[in-house]
């Protein structure tokens, strides 16, 4: 058989196996060239549209994911909605997600970008048993941000009795003017609102309420992924490396500085990254 003619006959099932590798690889291509729209509520200290270049867990992302090539932008909605349109596929990630076994059922997480405390907010005046039991907060209201979580299971305490609201600014304003007995939500976030927003700076109550001592839990901030949406399970891997490569080099260090977070958080902050995004064993 002439050469040209074997030949010949091999290119059509090349051009199949082509089309079969090219076939493989486009979710992984299509993930990582379409623009990642990632929601979530404003969350200070740690990301806001308040905040100077919207705090520095929004810029970290939005720099380690267009060093990698992927356009992305953070949209700032209430939590619940944020959620919503996650799980529906509307938006390509939910920013700053405690982790449960319920949201794992309809979520991929990527590694923590942060770490907060969550508990109680409540007036100075009120006496409570401490450390905190859930089983002695049966007689009060406690108001609590719709599809926030404090600790997983919470809400199913029998005797509790919660009142939802839309953010946790207006929980607390809701504890300022004693319509609720405590408030649970994220002792940073609830601390940072008291000092600094306006709807609770202008009251004098909010320097009667305090985060009751200690935190029920410390929690592990993520990056969520719907799983409605294809491409998704290859979006998380995109985002982890697209961390790595940030988090392991000088710029994190220049980005934490840049926000003028003192030291001692500077530190704590790189330490917690590079565990999360550093090589395993």
């Amino acid at each position: 058989m002439p050469v040209f003619k074997k030949y010949s006959q091999l290119r059509p099932l090349m051009l199949k196996l082509l089309m079969l590798v090219l076939l493989l690889m486009s979710p992984a291509i299509h993930a990582s060239k379409l623009p990642w729209r990632i929601v979530t509520e404003p969350f200070p200290p740690y990301f806001s549209p308040e905040m100077a270049d919207n705090g520095w867990v929004h810029e970290l992302v939005v720099l380690a994911l267009r060093k990698q090539g992927i356009d992305v932008t953070i949209e700032y909605v209430a939590w619940s909605r944020a959620m919503r349109l996650t799980a529906s596929g509307s938006a390509v990630a939910a920013m700053g997600a405690y982790r449960t076994a319920q949201r794992e059922q309809n979520y991929y997480y990527g590694n923590a970008i942060g770490q907060t405390e969550t508990g109680f907010f409540g007036k100075r005046s009120l006496r409570l048993e401490k450390p905190l039991q859930l089983d002695n907060l049966k007689n009060y209201i406690i108001a609590k941000g719709e599809e926030y979580v404090v600790v997983e299971g919470v809400e199913d305490h029998p005797g509790l009795s919660f009142t939802h609201t839309v953010d946790l600014v207006t929980s607390l304003y809701m504890l300022q003017g004693d319509r609720v007995d405590l408030v649970a939500g994220t002792r940073q976030v609830g601390e940072h609102w008291l000092r600094h927003h306006p709807k609770l700076t202008a009251n004098p109550a909010s320097a009667t309420i305090q985060f009751i001592e200690p935190a029920i839990a410390t929690q592990n901030m993520y990056m969520i992924f719907g799983k409605a949406l294809t491409g998704n399970d290859k979006r998380v891997r995109l985002f982890n490396e697209a961390m790595a490569g940030f988090v392991l080099t000088g710029e994190l260090a220049d980005l934490l500085a840049r926000h003028k977070l003192p030291e001692s958080d500077r530190q704590r902050i790189r330490l917690f990254l590079q565990e999360q995004f550093g090589p395993q064993d």
